[in-house]
């Protein structure tokens, strides 16, 4: 019975009457891979990707290992001198119990693809993941936990619209960064998630839940990283009609990851096709000076402001305005940074949100070149405040045509202009521009036409 191979096993007596032992094992062939559970099939062999078994489905917490790797694994010594591979990394899930369709369609190989496709479905979970999961997140900065959980995380392993979705911005970068086009794998995530957006949006009770505008979020994020404007824009007008059926911004207050989302698609949007199209003006009370000097973040004071001659050529007061505003925050950013200490980063969203939509509303009314060359570069800095993916292609064509064109424009006659003409190609070039085009270059040398330059330095 348990022999490997594939030789006879005889039973019964000359008589041809079976015993009952001869019988259990008749009958233990003869039902061998029939009448056995789904989860229980080989093809589901939770060992070689480190999944779950079926008794840790229901536990609030379980570890999801990378998919296995067939090339040689590094090796350490421990302390006796012996040396051991290295354990695949793993991910840390916590939560409630999973969606059931979660489970069957997007952790375990799915029964429709080749193990070729369901190796890449695990490689661009594992590589992409964390990086989707704190898509809304400033990079690089101290700041202090929420005090809510993030409802990204938990709309991920609950909820199945926002997992195909989530996934489809996941291949996305994934695409981008390996420059070719849309896989199976994101195909297929597509077509399930566009089908059951369509059957939320029809119910009356499912279109204005938290999670489906979520998931509208990461088709819009999905498109504008494969560079689909059109489709990106379609989701923003989508968003925009949903905000109002809500009854207004008001009612994303306790949500505030979601205001942020959809306020990042706005900048997006602006500085690649030069519109926005979700918040027609500021969804956030303007942050006025003595209000954050009572929360305690304006405590600092700067010893001076740099380039506060530089900004008095500019004409429009509310550019100006906005610049210091920006300046001030960044200063005290840093010195908490700095000083081991954290910033709300309810407030961080705020006050970038708040400069973001002040500098929306001053679109073709700034009087001045150098004016409207300081409101582009500002919204082209808070594009750089965001990180998803370190080798992410992101293409701002809009702003870099117009700021590059407003540069060229800019009157270099003053000391104080090309200092800050300095800081403006600098930002531009961090955030927009191509730094090996020659115009940014010969540009560099004209603002710095009284002081040494070395090709090198650029």
């Amino acid at each position: 019975m348990e022999r490997s191979d594939s030789s006879f096993i005889f039973v019964g007596s000359v008589r041809g009457k079976l015993e009952s032992r001869e019988r259990k094992i008749v009958r233990r062939y003869c039902m061998r891979g029939k009448n056995t559970k789904p989860e229980t099939k080989k093809n589901l062999d939770h060992r070689r990707y480190g999944l779950p078994s079926a008794a840790e489905k229901n536990m609030s917490s379980f570890e999801i290992r990378a998919p296995v790797d067939c090339s040689p694994q590094p090796t350490f010594t421990d302390a006796a001198g012996n040396k051991r591979n290295r354990s695949p990394p793993t991910v840390r899930v916590t939560g409630e119990k999973l969606s059931k369709q979660i489970i069957s369609k997007l952790w375990f190989p799915f029964p429709d693809f080749t193990s070729e496709d369901t190796a890449a479905s695990f490689s661009v979970i594992y590589n992409n993941l964390p990086c989707i999961m704190r898509a809304f997140t400033i990079c690089d900065f101290s700041v202090t936990p929420r005090s809510r959980p993030s409802p990204w995380h938990d709309w991920f392993f609950l909820d199945d619209t926002y997992a195909h979705s989530s996934m489809i911005f996941a291949c996305a970068v994934s695409e981008n960064v390996v420059q070719r086009g849309p896989s199976q794998l994101r195909m297929f995530h597509t077509s399930r998630a566009i089908r059951q957006v369509n059957t939320a949006l029809s119910d009356s009770t499912l279109f204005m839940e938290n999670s489906i505008i979520a998931a509208v979020i990461c088709l819009a994020f999905a498109s504008f990283v494969s560079h689909d404007y059109h489709a990106t824009a379609s989701h923003a007008t989508g968003l925009h009609r949903i905000v109002l059926l809500r009854g207004g911004i008001e009612n994303f207050e306790q949500v505030l990851q979601l205001l942020v989302g959809m306020s990042r698609i706005d900048l997006c949007l602006s500085l690649a096709i030069g519109r926005h199209v979700i918040f027609t003006s500021n969804p956030l009370p303007r942050l006025e000076t003595c209000e954050a000097e009572s929360s305690g973040f304006y405590a600092l004071t700067p010893p001076f402001l740099v380039y506060e001659r530089s900004i008095g050529h500019l004409v429009d007061l509310r550019i100006t305005t906005v610049f210091q505003r920006l300046q001030k925050f960044a200063f005290d950013l840093n010195n908490f940074t700095s000083g081991g200490k954290a910033v709300s980063e309810e407030d961080v969203y705020r006050h970038l949100i708040s400069a973001q939509y002040d500098l929306f509303e001053l679109d073709n009314q700034c009087e001045g070149i150098l004016d409207e060359c300081v409101r582009m570069v500002l919204l082209a800095m808070l594009a750089s405040v965001f990180q998803v993916h370190n080798d992410l292609k992101v293409q701002y064509d809009f702003a870099a045509i117009r700021l590059q064109g407003l540069c060229l424009q800019v009157d270099l006659s003053s000391p104080d202009v090309r200092e800050l003409m300095v800081w403006v190609l600098m930002m531009g070039a961090l955030s927009v521009f191509n730094c090996d085009d020659a115009w940014l270059r010969d540009k560099w040398r004209a603002v710095l036409e009284d002081r040494s330059y070395d090709e090198d330095d650029w």
